[in-house]
C-alpha cells in the first residue's frame, strides 16, 4: 500500500470540519485520543538529516529520542494531497496554498523542527533563550495543538511531535481552511477575488492570528482596502507587508504547485 493511500485511510477516520465564531474554532476538527498511539513513520526519513537541516544527526534541545524523525524534502506532499482529497479541495487554490505554505516553512518536510527549536525547561536553557516548540511541515507550536483539540485538557496531545502524520498535516490544514473560507465570505463590496481574500486571511492568520482578528473587524465595517490602510501598528504592518509581498509569488507559482 502506498503512503498516500494509507494516509487517506487514516484521515478518513475523522472529519476536519469546523466553524469560526469570534475568532475561535468550534466543532470536531481533530482527534482526541484516550491514549498516546504509536506514531506513524511511514514516510521517507532523511538519512543524513534525521533531525532537520539545522540539527542534522543530533536531536534538538529537549526533543525526545523516540520522537519522529524529519522526512526528506517534499515528503509531506502525499499527506497534503490525501487531506485535500478527503475534504473536497484537491486541486483547488487551497491545496496550492498548503503546498506553498509548507514549501516556505519547511521545504515540505514532515517532522521538521524549527531552526531555533528548544523545549528544555527554563533552567536548562541559556539565559534569554525562549521556549520554541514550532515543529512539522507547517511549523505550528504547542499552543496551536492544545487550542484546536476538543475534550478535557488531560486527553489532549500536548506537543505537535506526539501526533501522527495525519494530525501533523490535518490539524493545521483544518484551521487554515476555516480561516480561508471565512476570508472569502468577508466580501464587503470588495474588488478582491476569492483566492486573494482566502490567501490574505489564511496567511495573515498563520503569521499573526491576533492581528487577523482585528483586521477582520475592520473588513466587516469598511471593506478590504480600507481595512489594510488602517494597519498602523509596526508589527501588524510588517506582517501585512509580508503577505503583500508573498501573494504575487503565490499567484505566479499556483498552477505549478499541485
Amino acid at each position: 500500500m502506498k503512503f498516500w493511500q494509507k494516509a487517506l485511510g487514516v484521515l478518513g477516520l475523522w472529519q476536519a470540519t469546523s466553524i469560526i465564531s469570534d475568532g475561535k474554532i468550534e466543532g470536531p476538527i481533530g482527534i482526541t485520543r484516550d491514549a498516546f498511539n504509536p506514531i506513524d513513520e511511514n514516510y521517507p526519513i532523511s538519512a543524513e538529516l534525521p533531525y532537520g537541516p539545522k540539527f542534522g544527526e543530533n536531536p534538538p534541545p529537549g526533543y525526545p529520542i523516540a520522537g519522529r524523525k524529519c522526512g526528506v524534502k517534499n515528503s509531506a506532499k502525499p499527506a497534503i494531497r490525501a487531506w485535500c482529497s478527503q475534504n473536497g479541495c484537491e486541486g483547488e487554490a487551497f491545496h496550492s496554498f498548503l503546498l506553498w505554505l509548507g514549501k516556505n516553512e519547511s521545504v515540505l518536510m514532515l517532522g521538521r523542527p524549527a531552526d531555533r527549536f528548544d523545549v528544555r525547561p527554563p533552567e536548562s536553557r541559556p539565559a534569554g533563550d525562549p521556549y520554541v516548540s514550532a515543529w512539522g511541515v507547517f511549523q505550528p507550536n504547542d499552543g496551536f495543538w492544545v487550542g484546536v483539540q476538543s475534550g478535557p485538557k488531560s486527553k489532549k496531545i500536548k506537543h505537535p511531535w506526539q501526533g501522527d502524520v495525519a494530525q501533523e498535516v490535518g490539524l493545521p490544514a483544518a484551521r487554515l481552511k476555516a480561516i480561508w473560507d471565512e476570508g472569502i465570505a468577508l466580501y464587503s463590496g470588495s474588488g478582491w477575488n476569492e483566492v486573494q481574500r482566502g490567501y490574505y486571511s489564511a496567511y495573515l492568520y498563520h503569521k499573526a492570528s491576533g492581528h487577523w482578528r482585528s483586521l477582520r473587524t475592520h473588513i466587516k465595517s469598511s471593506g478590504w482596502d480600507k481595512a489594510f490602510k488602517k494597519a498602523k501598528d509596526g508589527y501588524y504592518s510588517a506582517q501585512i507587508g509580508k503577505v503583500n509581498k508573498s501573494y504575487p509569488k503565490f499567484v505566479a507559482d499556483e498552477s505549478t504547485l499541485v
